[in-house]
């Protein structure tokens, strides 16, 4: 599979047993890629700014700052859907 074809997914809780079973999940899906996990909100905010999934599922509360908060936060560029999930903006590479 090319890499255009491949979903880059991100994990954001601060459960490690859910970020596990996520994982598993997807492991055997060629055209998702685990990109990052965060464990805590503090740790989202850090790796949303080096590196950002095609999809992220996150935890809406978390040690630090909340899911919510980071998605609230000024400055940040994540935008609500309108379907109660977030997206990430177009972004040009």
């Amino acid at each position: 599979m090319t890499a255009e074809l491949v979903i880059k997914v991100s994990i954001a809780d601060d459960h490690k047993i859910f970020r596990d079973g996520i994982k598993m999940a997807l492991k055997n899906k060629e055209y998702l890629r685990i990109l990052w996990e965060a464990e805590d909100g503090k740790d989202l905010v850090h790796k949303m700014q080096i590196k950002r999934p095609d999809v992220l599922l996150m935890d809406i509360r978390m040690p630090e700052v909340d899911g919510p908060h980071d998605v609230r936060r000024p400055g940040n560029d994540l935008q609500n859907d309108g379907d109660g999930g977030q997206r990430l903006p177009d972004q040009n590479h």
